[in-house]
């Protein structure tokens, strides 16, 4: 083999290209797995896309060799790369309960907080995952015999010419990549903001997940949907309508206000509502006695099983996440001079609060809150431990 791959280099950098498009499938579906796709998902998926998501994962081999000009080291590297996103990914999604996504890099440091209240122990899945890095170091063993009989045969040579060419096809093929798959005029992946969003959000059934997360990245350029019927003229008449509005309940007289304790707790729900909890004892007693006292009733969130920034931005502005799908607004969006519950308590006098048992990087709470101007904001640092406030002294006064 190396005398007859020695005098064909041609043929010899062909095998090693194959050689790591295969390896780049294996990448891909470490990716796929790691994101929750389960087989039958995977073999549903439409060819176009399943091909869309190997060459993705083949990007990252393919700038390591325009780096190195070795495909064994592109393909070792880009394989450890992927296969450690992929255990990150699988964990990230197991503790969160969803996967990564291009937002989610803004909040890495939230993951960060997150994931280190946890113990990480290997599991079934996450062996695998690892697992599937020997066969591509096989193969970077096999592509890096190719290339050593190619230098035997004489043929190792290296002039800049040839490396302007490769970076240059490299480079070429990235941008037809990224334009017809992702962020062209004509691209694979759809490209106005619900459709993406919608398709990321629940699941990654119809175009995998690994063209999802780069095709995610457009819901940070453009976050917004629009709704239905809307434009300039829709979005001006109802403007005008809100100068008539008539609350529902009078104002009391200045003086009159009384405290203000909103407590956002999404651990908490009632189990009747949607199962038949066949409990023998009463449950949540002092909960359902609050009816009584009380006006009381219940909430949606935008999320199940995470997502809390997005319900807390809800809460705080009263504005839908149904326009803002597939981010998290304290880490997309500027806070600053946002209309919320908080500019109305101000207005009528009050001093306000925030506390979050985290850090003040979690969902970048520490930047939002001030921004919507928080008049103090303490953030505990561990449950149990001392907590530490920014801005002013709370006064006792007023809540």
């Amino acid at each position: 083999m190396s005398s007859f791959f020695g005098r064909r280099p041609r043929l010899a950098w062909a095998v090693q290209l194959l050689l790591a498009l295969i390896a780049a499938a294996v990448g891909w579906l470490q990716l796929e797995r790691s994101g929750g796709s389960t087989n039958s998902s995977l073999l549903a998926l439409a060819p176009p896309y399943l091909l869309l998501g190997v060459l993705t994962a083949f990007a990252i081999p393919l700038v390591l060799y325009a780096l190195s000009g070795r495909w064994h080291v592109a393909t070792a590297a880009g394989g450890a790369v992927i296969t450690l996103y992929a255990l990150v990914n699988y964990y990230v999604r197991v503790l969160h309960g969803s996967a990564l996504l291009a937002a989610d890099i803004a909040n890495a440091a939230t993951a960060a907080d997150v994931v280190g209240a946890y113990t990480i122990r290997p599991d079934a899945t996450s062996v695998k995952l690892a697992a599937c890095f020997l066969p591509v170091l096989v193969i970077a063993v096999v592509q890096w015999l190719l290339a050593r009989a190619v230098r035997r045969g004489g043929n190792s040579r290296v002039i800049w010419r040839g490396r302007l060419t490769r970076w240059g096809v490299s480079a070429a093929a990235l941008a037809l990549l990224l334009c017809f798959g992702y962020f062209g005029p004509v691209s694979l992946m759809p490209g106005d903001t619900e459709t993406l969003a919608y398709a990321v959000a629940f699941g990654f059934d119809t175009y995998g997940y690994t063209p999802s997360v780069v095709a995610s990245v457009r819901l940070l350029l453009d976050p917004v949907a629009q709704p239905e019927g809307y434009s300039a003229q829709a979005a001006q008449q109802a403007a005008a309508r809100a100068g008539s509005y008539v609350p529902a309940v009078s104002e009391a007289e200045p003086g009159d206000y009384p405290d203000v304790v909103v407590i956002l707790n999404e651990s908490l729900y009632e189990p009747a509502l949607v199962t038949d909890p066949q409990a023998d004892t009463p449950y949540l007693e002092y909960f359902h006695s609050l009816a009584e006292q009380a006006s009381t009733g219940y909430a949606l969130v935008p999320d199940v099983g995470g997502g809390t920034n997005r319900s807390e931005f809800e809460l705080l502005t009263g504005n839908s996440m149904d326009l803002l799908p597939g981010i998290t607004p304290f880490s997309t969006l500027s806070m600053e001079g946002q209309p919320s519950v908080v500019s109305y308590l101000e207005s009528l006098g009050y001093t306000t609060l925030a506390a979050h048992p985290a850090l003040p990087a979690n969902y970048r709470r520490g930047t939002a809150w001030p921004a919507l101007g928080f008049d103090t904001t303490a953030i505990t640092i561990k449950f149990g431990q001392e907590s530490r406030a920014a801005s002013p002294a709370f006064p006792p006064s007023r809540a």
